[in-house]
C-alpha cells in the first residue's frame, strides 16, 4: 500500500467518524430535545389544571358569598328573597359541582401523564384553558350579581 492510498483511507476514515459522530450527537441533541418539550408540555397540562381548579374555588367561594348574603339580609329582601336564595342556592351546588369534576379529572390525569401521547397532552391543556376561561366567566357574573344584588336590594350595605 502507497502512502497517498494509506492517506485518502486515513482520511476517509476519519471523515466517516467525525460523520457518525455528528450523527450520533444530533440524535442525542434532538431525543433531550423531545423530552425536554414533552416534561414541559406535561408540566404546562398540570399547571393549567391546577389554575382552573383554583379559578372554580374562587368560584365556589363568591357564590357561597351570594348565598350568605342573601340569607343574612333575608328581611331586607322580602318578596324577592326566595327567587334569590333559589339562584344562590343553584349556584352554590353547580360551582362545588364543577370543582369536584375537575378535581377528579386531575387525579385521574396526573399519575398516567407521562404515558400521555403530545396530542393527548395538548387535548388536556385545551381543555383546561377553556375551563379556567369559562371559570373565570362564572366568576365574573357570579360578582356582578352580586353587587348588583347588594346594589339595588341591599342599599345600605357597602358593596366593597
Amino acid at each position: 500500500m502507497d502512502a497517498q492510498t494509506l492517506t485518502s483511507l486515513v482520511a476517509m476514515t476519519v471523515t466517516g467518524a467525525v460523520g457518525v459522530s455528528g450523527v450520533l450527537i444530533n440524535l442525542r441533541n434532538r431525543t433531550d430535545k423531545d423530552i425536554l418539550e414533552r416534561a414541559s408540555r406535561r408540566t404546562m397540562a398540570l399547571q393549567m389544571l391546577s389554575d382552573e381548579e383554583l379559578a372554580l374555588q374562587k368560584v365556589r367561594e363568591e357564590c357561597r358569598s351570594f348565598q350568605i348574603l342573601v340569607e343574612a339580609h333575608r328581611d331586607r329582601l322580602e318578596g324577592t328573597y326566595e327567587s334569590l336564595k333559589s339562584t344562590a342556592d343553584r349556584v352554590v351546588i353547580e360551582s362545588k359541582e364543577l370543582l369536584s369534576q375537575v378535581q377528579e379529572k386531575r387525579k385521574h390525569l396526573e399519575p398516567k401523564i407521562r404515558t400521555l401521547s403530545a396530542d393527548e397532552i395538548e387535548d388536556v391543556i385545551a381543555s383546561a384553558y377553556h375551563g379556567k376561561m369559562m371559570a373565570d366567566a362564572q366568576l365574573f357574573k357570579t360578582t356582578k350579581s352580586k353587587a348588583d344584588t347588594i346594589r339595588i336590594y341591599i342599599p345600605t350595605a357597602n358593596p366593597d
